[in-house]
């Protein structure tokens, strides 16, 4: 595209992509001050100079990919939008909620915004906290309203974007989250998203004396991220479970923990 701004939201597009991050001051003075024929050939060499770009050598052997085709559903449209993944997502005609994950050590660090893309004028970001992990958070919204909810353990907030100009955020913690003024299908859309009967979890020892009177804390369920099928076997509580994780190159990796 000749058009700045068009350039601009299809750079902000395609690094989001890639890196989940956004475009270098660098990368967006250059594209946007290249006028050959070769822009976007030119964009593409200076990204594969990106600095969370990870090169890798050898074979990448895929896994399985199995697909489930479900019958036409006449009530889609009305139906809510649900999300608990990365992802670029339409609100309105100039508005998107953009989720992106990193890894973090151990964990996986969420980072998302409501961007808004005026006519004419420069793009409007309002940024929106997420808490850290898989599965720890769900986004739902009905198509032609304004207003999205996101959910999460102890939180319930509510974005209005009626004027995408100023967004406005209500929070409602704890107790308070029940009584919230959401539409039921909107809060189950959510509910079932964050509803993953088939993750493994841990079976806890029963404490001994000497542990209850110390008050230690129970450990948390293992839980695979929404891109990789886990299973797991315990056996009596001597034993140790077996988590295998299938990721998405089809190698297997057990992780054992004592339970």
């Amino acid at each position: 595209p000749t058009d700045t701004k068009e350039r601009e939201y299809l750079l902000y597009r395609v690094v989001r992509e890639l890196y989940g991050a956004a475009p270098s001051t660098t990368e967006g003075d250059a594209f946007a001050a290249d006028k050959s024929p070769d822009a976007l050939k030119n964009l593409a060499a200076l990204l594969a100079k990106h600095p969370y770009g990870t090169q890798s050598h050898g074979l990448i052997r895929a896994g399985t990919t199995t697909f489930r085709v479900l019958p036409p559903d006449a009530d889609a449209a009305k139906r809510p939008r649900v999300t608990h993944n990365p992802g670029w997502f339409t609100l309105g005609d100039d508005v998107r909620f953009s989720v992106t994950r990193r890894p973090a050590g151990e964990s996986a660090v969420n980072e998302a915004s409501i961007t808004y893309f005026p006519k004419g004028k420069d793009n409007l970001i309002h940024k929106v906290e997420l808490p850290d992990g898989y599965d720890t958070w769900a986004a739902a919204w009905v198509k032609d309203t304004t207003v999205m909810w996101i959910t999460e353990k102890g939180l319930l907030r509510k974005f209005d974007f009626t004027n995408p100009e100023r967004i406005e955020e209500t929070r409602y913690e704890g107790d308070h989250a029940a009584a919230a003024p959401i539409p039921a299908d909107v809060r189950e859309a959510m509910r079932a998203a964050l509803d993953i009967p088939d993750a493994p979890k841990q079976i806890q020892e029963p404490p001994t004396p000497a542990e209850a009177k110390a008050a230690v804390p129970k450990p948390e369920a293992v839980q695979g991220g929404a891109e990789h099928e886990c299973e797991a076997r315990a056996g009596p509580a001597s034993e140790r479970q077996i988590v295998r994780r299938r990721l998405p190159n089809g190698e297997g990796h057990e992780l054992r923990a004592v339970v």
